[in-house]
């Protein structure tokens, strides 16, 4: 099921992409991490503790919502993913 606002799931298409600036890797000081979708008007969801945000097709309890960039510290795991408006992830 796709997040609130979302299309109906069930609709074929292609899952969106989702890319993170900096790229994944591990860093001297703490990064600020921006992410962003190849489909437009997609939502992008995330967690900070490695666990995966979307379980099948439904959000995790531990989902946040992306609304900009997102500050790591030091021994710190960022899992994503994207919701397209059709309800591919």
């Amino acid at each position: 099921m796709p997040p609130p606002g979302g299309a109906p799931p069930g609709i074929a298409g292609t899952p969106p992409g989702v890319t993170a600036t900096p790229p994944g890797g591990s860093y001297a000081v703490a990064q600020n991490v921006s992410l962003s979708a190849n489909e437009a008007g997609s939502q992008i969801y995330y967690t900070t503790d490695g666990t995966d945000p979307v379980l099948g097709d439904i959000l995790s309890a531990t989902a946040v919502a992306y609304t900009g960039p997102i500050a790591i510290a030091a021994n710190t795991t960022l899992q994503y993913a994207a919701f397209d408006p059709a309800g591919n992830v």
